[in-house]
């Protein structure tokens, strides 16, 4: 019943549109029916049972049962069947401490007793940390090349992306290694997925804005990066894939989910509905064709109200058949007949791609127009992307089974592999997210001076503060307070004598050290900031 009733909440606009708009529009054209919004009718976490929550956490904080296997099973069935009575940290604790094996469970158990603080303050901390520490897992060191880096990126998961252990990069001729570069290798493989020459995705064309910012790489074609349409990244239309492309879908499944069971980020927006199809959910094809391609689920939609009309109409017993005949007949579409768009059932924009036999002769009436908004809707979403989401899912499973990720939903797991969405920092936020040291304290004029160009960014300039700071230009699912470790600010030492003006910020990527030079101004640090965000990428070095 719960399980009907948050359904009933999330897709009520789906319903209200087939039982309300016919009426509301039956003397109108169906451009002009009034409007539907979009979002569910009660707050999700309305949803949320705090107490199945609680006891879901206290049985994955069980080590022995955890590391035994001994779960009980309501805890997944929960997860799949009715994921949305558990929080998002919950499953996301359940997904990292079942899915991967002994060593993943012990640290992922071992990380969460160490963020609430157990494994210092309470008396069994020291035995805890001995017993988590029989989960170490091995790491597997690589070097990549920029001057070649997709080729690199692809030899490395082809090698290394079905071992358990966890990837660790450095670039060739430089001496940064850790955490920075891995994120930053993970950043740079999502970009090259984008090159709008490799013609993964659909793609809206060229903007004067971006919202993307990517690190400068010896491959110029590597920043002319796709930007979707719709809500994210969605394979194109291609009849006839080729080899090459089908191999670098699956280069994408296994990067995806050697990401996944590392931990990182990715820069690579995936559309919540390539998720869906993913995981063999089901589809709206109305709101998720919206969300792919919104002109034509635009175009469609219209057509798909003119069919409800004309059923409505048709369907009035109130009537004689032949004044419900005569009323449907009657019914207009952009002011003219459907028959008078001269449109046969070959795929819009290709008509030498039939969507069904002798489409190319069978024009479309007021009649079949149901069918062939069906047929075009489940081509664009389905039946044309089919073998590229089967090379995605054969390079995803090479790692782990997708069926695991059951627990999240398409938007979840877009937020799991692409971190927080972007959201305006305040000066109090950023106070609280962050802490001061070697000549620093939150009070010292330069933090105060940085946090308020900080609380200025706009999105663009957000990620590229990131990307500078941690080697991704996103963070993670729970925004800055999740940053771990948090953002420390520590004064940087200038030689005596020395104008501190005429030196920039620095950081140290793994450990989140920002070294910030004593600035006699506002309007100074933010000039050296920008500076050191644009121009100290591409390189991880000492100096």
């Amino acid at each position: 019943l719960i399980a009907a009733l948050h359904e009933l909440n999330e897709l009520w606009p789906r319903y209200l549109r087939d039982l309300e708009r016919p009426r509301a529009a039956s003397d109108a054209e169906p451009s002009k029916a009034p409007p539907v919004q979009q979002r569910p009718l009660i707050n999700p976490s309305e949803f949320i049972n705090a107490k199945l929550a609680a006891k879901l956490i206290r049985q994955l904080q069980d080590a022995l049962t955890v590391s035994s296997g001994a779960l009980p099973a309501w805890c997944r069935q929960l997860s799949v069947e009715c994921g949305f009575v558990l929080p998002f940290e919950a499953r996301r604790l359940l997904f990292y401490g079942t899915s991967f094996g002994l060593a993943r469970a012990l640290q992922t158990l071992q990380q969460q007793i160490q963020h609430a603080g157990g494994a210092s303050n309470s008396s069994g901390g020291s035995a805890r940390a001995d017993e988590l520490r029989l989960g170490r897992i091995q790491r597997q060191k690589v070097r990549i090349s920029r001057q070649r880096l997709f080729d690199s990126a692809m030899k490395v998961m082809e090698l290394y992306g079905r071992s358990r252990a966890i990837l660790e990069t450095e670039f060739f001729g430089e001496v940064g290694t850790g955490l920075g570069p891995t994120l930053e290798f993970y950043t740079l493989a999502s970009r090259e997925l984008m090159r709008r020459d490799f013609d993964l995705w659909r793609d809206a064309g060229p903007s004067a804005s971006s919202t993307v910012s990517a690190p400068k790489t010896d491959d110029s074609q590597s920043q002319d990066l796709t930007r979707p349409p719709g809500d994210g990244l969605f394979p194109k239309l291609v009849r006839k894939p080729d080899h090459e492309r089908l191999e670098r879908f699956r280069f994408a499944g296994t990067l995806v989910a050697k990401a996944l069971l590392d931990g990182r980020l990715l820069d690579l927006p995936l559309s919540p509905t390539f998720f869906k199809l993913l995981l063999g959910a089901p589809l709206d094809w109305q709101r998720d064709l919206a969300a792919v391609e919104p002109a034509l689920a635009a175009t469609l939609g219209r057509m798909a109200d003119f069919c409800r009309r004309r059923r409505s109409l048709l369907s009035d017993k109130s009537l004689p058949e032949a004044e419900r005949t005569a009323a449907a007949d009657a019914l207009r579409f952009d002011g003219g007949r459907i028959e008078d768009l001269e449109l046969d059932f070959t795929l819009p924009g290709d008509p030498s791609h039939e969507l069904m036999t002798n489409g190319a002769v069978t024009a479309v009436t007021a009649a079949n127009i149901g069918t062939y908004i069906e047929l075009v809707a489940a081509w664009h979403l389905v039946d044309g992307v089919q073998p590229f989401l089967d090379a995605f899912r054969s390079g995803f499973e090479g790692v782990f089974p997708v069926q695991r990720l059951a627990v999240f939903d398409s938007s979840e797991l877009a937020s799991l592999l692409g971190g927080a969405q972007a959201h305006t920092w305040t000066k109090d936020m950023l106070l609280e997210n962050t802490t001061c040291g070697k000549g620093y304290t939150q009070a010292s004029g330069p933090v105060q001076a940085l946090l308020e160009v900080l609380s200025e960014f706009n999105a663009d300039e957000q990620r590229e503060f990131l990307l500078f700071i941690t080697g991704s230009p996103r963070l993670p699912p729970g925004g800055f307070s999740a940053l771990d470790p948090k953002l420390t600010i520590v004064k940087s030492e200038v030689p005596k004598g020395h104008d501190p003006d005429s030196y920039l910020p620095s950081v140290n990527c793994c450990f989140l050290y920002l070294k910030l030079p004593e600035y006699t101004s506002k309007a100074v640090l933010k000039q050296k900031l920008f500076y050191a965000m644009r121009q100290g990428q591409g390189s991880f070095s000492f100096n």
